[in-house]
């Protein structure tokens, strides 16, 4: 685009920068976060994730698949896992 940035937004046009996303798109995404993860507190004392992952390998030594585990801050951790079977089983 001459002139101009072709991702910042023109300041006198009054339409958004990008179609805002279908309510389907947004309910499949959330079926999907929900059907592989689960969302977790730790309460008292403060783990590190790599102690979260160790604690939880001796516990759920039939999960088959890998878990993924993202800090999400404040003590949430979100856990994916590769199966639903897997997510069941915790």
């Amino acid at each position: 685009m001459p002139g101009g940035d072709p991702v910042a937004p023109n300041p006198q046009s009054n339409e958004p920068c990008a179609p805002l996303p279908e309510s389907s798109k947004i309910s499949r995404t959330m079926e999907d976060l929900m059907a592989f993860c689960l969302l977790a507190k730790l309460w008292g004392k403060s783990l590190t994730i790599p102690l979260i992952i160790s604690k939880t390998k001796l516990d759920w030594k039939h999960v088959k698949g890998p878990v993924e585990y993202i800090e999400l801050g404040n003590g949430w951790v979100l856990l994916r896992f590769a199966t639903m079977v897997d997510k069941e089983y915790v």
